[in-house]
């Protein structure tokens, strides 16, 4: 019952990589943070406390969202809105995905977009 050697190497690679990673790692949670603490009290108000780098904004009704959802794909940002009923209704949202290539010129364009669309 005992695992492959093959499963027991790609866990190794998996670990080695991660030890190697503590830099892209740390401008993941940086940006995090940038994302975060750029939002105003109104959209803090609506953000959905994560410290995942899926963060969601909520936005009531589907065709508000879809309209945001459009609005920052015209400029470039890929996020996604999640309709209700996916969703409970009322809790339609907007996800957003921070990476750790994303530049603070870009989180801060993103959050400035997010404060013109969001009521």
């Amino acid at each position: 019952t005992a695992l492959s050697e093959h499963s027991l190497h790609a866990i190794e690679s998996a670990y080695d990589k991660l030890k190697a990673s503590s830099d892209i790692i740390n401008q993941l949670h940086q940006n995090i943070s940038l994302f975060q603490s750029l939002l105003s009290v109104k959209l803090k108000s609506k953000l959905i406390s994560s410290c995942s780098p899926i963060q969601c904004i909520l936005v009531s009704e589907n065709e508000t969202v879809k309209k945001v959802e459009a609005d920052l794909q015209n400029k470039d940002f890929d996020i996604r809105a999640i309709l209700h009923p996916t969703v409970e209704e009322g809790k339609e949202r907007i996800r957003i995905c921070i990476h750790s290539f994303n530049t603070e010129e870009e989180i801060k364009m993103c959050v400035s977009s997010l404060e013109k669309l969001i009521v």
